[in-house]
């Protein structure tokens, strides 16, 4: 109802300036007419939002033509002349410019700080304006009255404050009234330099432009108020400048090349200026789209280029390299697509509890939840935008392959370590027995074959095998990574391994190892162990050394295993084996290195040097 009753008034109104202000003052009927826009806009707005307060005043700014045609009835001199309705557009330009500037820039964001104080100075500003008005029309010298410079002045302070609460929003206020804020600032300011021009004059020319000020703004205002995911200013003024660069350059180029061809007297200085003009303006097309896609890659990431997002996932992905780092490339890889200062990908079908202001997004597949990708904001406690999420959405279904192929490679891992936890096990505790029993019985046996020296001598070759046996036995059983270096408790395995394996007879064994690596990770304290067990057992067994030395020490972000004899050596020429080899890549798998160097004066050191963080 609102709606249609302004609308109708505005209309009475409209007609009745249209009689007024003809035939003299005609120029005033345009922007007069303009403001029959308000209702329209205004039910618009009523029928998204109900309750909106900008919707309601732009309804009652509907009878404005209604009420200079009253007012100049009324108060101009008591005769509807077009001089009388002339006045009355004047007069009533106060109380307009804060209907215009102050409260429908006010109403569209309701939540800014000292909204009611600005609004009550700007209503006092109107009152002062337009009694000063009122006030001239009795005096016979026609100057401005006090009450009429007072009120422009409270008006001037007014529409000042509404920039500067529109600045503050933009620069320090949350992501929903940060971009409605800066979108409005410009808007004030483009209608304050239009009604300005406009103001004072009676030409055609500044009735345009009073007329396009007041039919655009609440149309701005309404789009500003019911989107709510519109492009950055900076966006926009990035795309203005690029069109006005091309168009600059283009326009420069035609002059240029017709004024020098005018001044080197060419038969057709036209001709050449066209075709000067359109290469500049192909070829100056792809730098500025390369331009620009640069500098909103720089502002807001990857997330406006979906096919060059995707390409460097897959790139980051296909040189990965260790799978158990694939999870951190995916993350990474998303927070760059959104220019996010930092993302996460957790395993398993449970919810994270992310920091408020973060966007969680489930890692589907075939309906399973896989994980979950968590978006850091690009600024803190601003939450990611629309056009963020739906790229994310996107995004998750590399990612959540990705992370199901983690999770199978970690379940593959864990189940590798439970064989391995098996195998020692029922070495250890199966056939360690067994063979342990068969030595006591080989030895009875030769108790009782004493009297038959062939018997006995067979019986301790039998003997013999059987303790070889035990030996390596326990060296295939230290080999095997133990509980403790699973949880990460490294220097109690590695005692435990060096006094399983250091001989009753043959080279003595010291080791050096810190106790500040109780705490590091289960794959260094792993790749550590199986370097001191593979190392230890080939001295044991090749070195023919008298003396070794294992030192397993913390070194800055380093571990660093190291296991010297004094033996023989290996030859030059001598291929790695597979348990080194083995080593080389696992060191090289978690970022270090392992080398096989020789010592000066007879022997070999084994130095594994393993990052203690594993990127």
């Amino acid at each position: 109802m609102l709606p249609a009753a302004c609308f109708t008034a505005g209309c009475a109104g409209a007609a009745a300036a249209l009689m007024l202000f003809a035939p003299e003052g005609l120029e005033w009927v345009v922007p007069v007419v303009c403001w029959l826009s308000y209702p329209i806009v205004g039910s618009v707005v009523l029928d998204v939002r109900p309750t909106s307060g900008l919707g309601q005043l732009l309804c009652l700014l509907g009878i404005v033509p209604l009420m200079i045609a009253v007012y100049a009835t009324t108060w101009a001199g008591g005769q509807a002349t077009p001089a009388a309705a002339d006045v009355a557009a004047r007069d009533l330009t106060g109380p307009f410019t804060v209907a215009l500037l102050v409260a429908v820039p006010l109403y569209v964001l309701p939540t800014l700080a000292h909204r009611r104080a600005v609004l009550l100075l700007a209503g006092t500003g109107a009152a002062l304006s337009l009694a000063g008005a009122i006030t001239r029309q009795g005096q016979a010298t026609g100057q401005p009255p006090a009450l009429l410079l007072i009120g422009w002045v409270c008006i001037a302070v007014s529409v000042a404050a509404v920039m500067a609460l529109l600045v503050s929003a933009t620069r320090t206020g949350s992501r929903q009234a940060a971009r409605p804020g800066g979108w409005l600032a410009i808007l004030v300011l483009a209608a304050s330099i239009s009604l300005g021009l406009g103001f004072g004059s009676s030409t055609w020319m500044h009735a345009y432009v009073t007329a396009g000020a007041i039919f655009a703004l609440p149309i701005c205002a309404a789009l500003i108020h019911l989107t709510e995911d519109f492009p950055p200013p900076g966006e926009v003024a990035l795309n203005t400048a690029a069109i006005l660069t091309w168009v600059g350059a283009v326009t420069s180029c035609f002059l240029g090349v017709q004024a020098w061809a005018d001044a080197v007297d060419l038969p057709d200085p036209a001709s050449a200026a066209t075709v000067a003009g359109a290469l500049v303006a192909v070829g100056l097309i792809p730098a500025l789209l390369s331009l620009r896609r640069e500098a909103l890659i720089r502002s807001y990431g990857s997330v406006r280029m979906p096919s060059r997002m995707m390409s460097e996932l897959t790139s980051r992905i296909r040189d990965g390299g260790d799978p158990r780092r694939l999870l951190d490339v995916a993350a990474q890889a998303a927070a760059d697509a959104v220019r996010s200062p930092s993302a996460a990908i957790t395993l398993g079908a449970d919810e994270p509890t992310p920091a408020p202001s973060a966007a969680v997004l489930p890692l589907l597949i075939g309906g399973d939840r896989v994980g979950s990708l968590v978006i850091e904001p690009r600024r803190a406690g601003q939450p990611l935008e629309r056009r963020d999420l739906v790229v994310l959405e996107g995004l998750a279904v590399p990612v959540a392959l990705v992370a199901r192929a983690v999770a199978l490679a970690v379940s593959v891992e864990h189940a590798r370590q439970d064989e391995r936890r098996r195998v020692r096990t029922d070495l250890h505790d199966g056939l360690g027995p067994i063979l342990a029993g068969l030595s006591m019985r080989v030895t009875g046996a030769r108790r009782m074959a004493v009297d038959n020296p062939t018997v006995a001598t067979a019986l301790a070759s039998v003997g013999d095998g059987l303790a070889e046996g035990r030996a390596e036995l326990r060296r295939i059983v230290a080999g095997l990574a133990p509980s403790k270096v699973v949880d990460g408790d490294l220097p109690h395995a590695v005692r435990a391994l060096v006094d399983s394996l250091r001989p009753l007879e043959g080279p003595t064994v010291d080791l050096h190892i810190d106790t500040a690596l109780a705490g590091v990770e289960p794959s260094v304290a792993t790749a550590a162990y199986r370097t001191v067990a593979e190392s230890l057992t080939n001295v044991l067994r090749h070195a023919d050394a008298s003396h070794c030395v294992v030192d397993v020490l913390d070194v800055d972000d380093h571990v660093l295993v190291q296991v010297s004899d004094d033996g023989c050596g290996l030859p030059a020429d001598r291929p790695t084996g597979v348990g080194l080899g083995s080593l080389r890549d696992r060191a090289t798998a978690l970022g270090g290195r392992l080398d096989i160097l020789a010592r000066p004066g007879g022997g070999t050191t084994v130095r594994a040097t393993l990052p203690k963080a594993v990127p």
